[in-house]
C-alpha cells in the first residue's frame, strides 16, 4: 500500500443538491473539492485527513484558502461529532462554496486577475 499516493480525482457531482441537510453541506463540499483539484493539480493524499488537504493547498488557493478551510471543518463537524445539522449549516456551506466558485472565475489559484 503506498500512502502517498493520491486518491483518483472526483467527479462533478450532480447538478442539484439533495435535500437532506447534511448531505447537502457534503454536496457543496464535494463540488468545490473539485473545482479545487482543477485549480491547483492536487488531490488529497490517501493518508490526508480532509484538513490536512485543505492546509496542503491553502496557500496555492491564496484568499479562497480561508473559506475552503471553513467548509472544510464545517464538513469535518457534520462528519465526525453528534452535531446536528442545521438549515443555517447548509446556507453557511452552500455560501462559501459560491464563494470559491465566483472567485475562482475572476482570479487564479494564487488570487490572481485572470486578466492580468
Amino acid at each position: 500500500v503506498n500512502d502517498a499516493a493520491q486518491m483518483p480525482e472526483l467527479k462533478l457531482p450532480d447538478k442539484s443538491p439533495p435535500k437532506a441537510i447534511p448531505e447537502r453541506v457534503v454536496y457543496w463540499y464535494r463540488r468545490t473539492l473539485f473545482l479545487i483539484q482543477r485549480l491547483t493539480g492536487m488531490s488529497p493524499r490517501t493518508h490526508q485527513t480532509l484538513r490536512e488537504f485543505a492546509a496542503s493547498v491553502n496557500r496555492t488557493l491564496g484568499p479562497l484558502g480561508r473559506p475552503f478551510l471553513d467548509l472544510t471543518r464545517l464538513v469535518e463537524r457534520l462528519t465526525y461529532s453528534p452535531y446536528r445539522a442545521t438549515e443555517a449549516d447548509a446556507d453557511f456551506g452552500e455560501s462559501l462554496a459560491r464563494r470559491i466558485d465566483e472567485s475562482a472565475a475572476t482570479a487564479g489559484p494564487g488570487g490572481e486577475d485572470a486578466g492580468a
